[in-house]
């Protein structure tokens, strides 16, 4: 197995997040990335291209380029704000599970488990066919699955429930971003 650095490149870290994630937490684990390192070179440049998926979904589907963009700079910072909240939730949860309380392992567990959120979501804009692709969201709970005993620490007999409730703190989190998103919707015109 070998080590990345922190700095692994995002198309390696993305590829691997989806296809063996075990052996990716293993190396998170192995060289756990600074908390800032996982928000600016992970979350934002995936959340970016969420973004700019849900501007092009826009405009497909008829909406005013500036609604458009306003949509979409929201979304792009909504993902943003409710990963790091999603860590925050991981890291207030983790010792209640026989887990450890550290903030650079639930920025990196909340950071690489929303992956597939990430890459999926903007596509939930987008006429139909395209807006199926944005199913790729659910992968996020069975990403998480093996990265909460391996990153978070906790015990053989906890992990599981720990699973559960940090994947429903995840959902509840996406909720609170599509409303958000909604609201936006609500208040300004269409066209």
């Amino acid at each position: 197995m070998s080590t990345r650095a922190y700095g692994a490149d995002l198309t390696d870290r993305v590829r691997d997040i989806l296809i063996q994630p075990r052996a990716e937490w293993e190396r998170v684990a192995a060289a756990p990335p600074p908390a800032m390192s996982v928000l600016t070179r992970h979350v934002v440049p995936l959340a970016l291209l969420a973004g700019l998926i849900s501007f092009a979904g826009g405009l497909l589907s008829a909406q005013a380029p500036v609604f458009a963009a306003l949509t979409s700079l929201v979304f792009f910072l909504a993902l943003i704000v409710g990963v790091y909240i999603w860590a925050l939730a991981i890291d207030l949860m983790a010792p209640l599970f026989g887990g450890e309380s550290e903030w650079r392992a639930s920025m990196a567990l909340a950071g690489y488990a929303a992956t597939p959120v990430l890459l999926g979501i903007g596509f939930q804009t987008m006429p139909a066919p395209l807006s199926w692709i944005s199913l790729i969201s659910i992968y996020a709970i069975f990403v998480l699955n093996p990265g909460v005993g391996r990153i978070k620490k906790t015990t053989d007999t906890q992990s599981m429930q720990a699973w559960l409730a940090m994947s429903a703190a995840g959902l509840v989190i996406l909720f609170l971003v599509f409303w958000v998103c909604g609201l936006l919707g609500a208040v300004l015109p269409a066209r």
